[in-house]
């Protein structure tokens, strides 16, 4: 999560990722405004969302607004806080509730998770994996174990949610800077947070996104909890033997994908080429080909997953 500052308003333009700036609307000068006591506006906001709103004042000050028209927007601003951040206390930072106590699920540290892992979006037949991993094995391992056994090639972005997309739980890899892959703002380092502060019994879950374009989106369900601690993770069962296949466009494209599968012997020979055409391959026998290649190998999936 980005750093915290206790008053965003006693240095407003430094801060760790940006420059030190001059004070061109004199903010600090301007009568009637006391920026110590429009601290509490700013209450838990990152660097960055604390200078929006001390931009958003500087605005207000070049429109001429007055400092008793300052107090009426706090007073405002104060009203509506719960309504735009109803789950967030005032004066709280975001962030997800289990973090406050790293503990919960540490007794689980020598067991094994059995987690289902479940491709949203996908029905009759569903398609997912079984897998036994270690209780303690953090996120980002997850994420490889996922990648592994759903066919996918880590070559996008990552995270995961309480459910997809929501940021007030998300974990995954922090970027450093502009150059560097990953999430601008985490709830929880997934190279550190392992996997029993939050899937810490029998049926608790979270969803799986990667590919934030194609957006696949996976739940992933603890189904048992084995009174062991497994040496490396291990694929137990599967459904549907059609892998994700990587920049195809998503579990719609996938649902497309396995039915020329199971119909490709059925299928005209003129179906066949527009179905590779629209596919931008060559052939049929190159799309189909393709197809074959991505087939679950649950005995090649387990020797890989014996290296991680």
């Amino acid at each position: 999560m980005a750093k915290k500052r206790k008053n965003p308003f006693e240095d407003p333009f430094v801060s760790d990722r940006l420059p030190a700036a001059e004070d061109d609307m004199n903010l600090a000068g301007m009568p009637g405004l006391d920026l110590a006591a429009l601290a509490p506006l700013a209450a838990g906001l990152t660097d960055q969302e604390g200078m929006m709103l001390f931009s958003m004042l500087g605005h207000m000050v070049e429109s001429g607004i007055t400092p008793e028209k300052y107090t009426s927007f706090y007073n405002v601003y104060q009203k509506l806080r719960p309504m735009i951040m109803p789950d967030m206390p005032s004066g709280k930072s975001k962030g997800s509730k289990k973090t406050k106590d790293s503990s919960i699920g540490s007794h689980l540290k020598d067991k094994t998770l059995l987690l289902k892992i479940q491709m949203k979006g996908v029905v009759k037949p569903p398609m997912w994996r079984e897998v036994e991993v270690p209780a303690d094995m953090t996120f980002l391992d997850l994420h490889h174990v996922i990648q592994c056994v759903v066919g996918l090639e880590n070559s996008h972005l990552w995270q995961f949610n309480g459910t997809a997309y929501d940021d007030w739980l998300l974990i995954g890899i922090q970027s450093t800077g502009p150059l560097d892959p990953g999430l601008e703002d985490v709830t929880d380092k997934a190279e550190i947070t392992p996997l029993f502060d939050y899937l810490d019994e029998v049926g608790a879950k979270l969803e799986y996104v990667y590919d934030f374009g194609d957006d696949w989106v996976f739940t992933v369900t603890v189904k048992k909890i084995l009174d062991k601690k497994t040496e490396y993770p291990v694929c137990t069962a599967f459904k549907s033997e059609l892998n994700a296949i990587e920049d195809t466009g998503g579990p719609w494209s996938y649902v497309e994908q396995r039915e020329n599968l199971a119909d490709w012997k059925k299928l005209k020979k003129k179906e066949k080429e527009e179905i590779a055409d629209r596919s931008w391959f060559d052939s049929p026998e190159d799309y189909y080909d393709m197809l074959q290649s991505n087939l679950f190998n649950l005995d090649a999936v387990n020797q890989r997953l014996k290296t991680f």
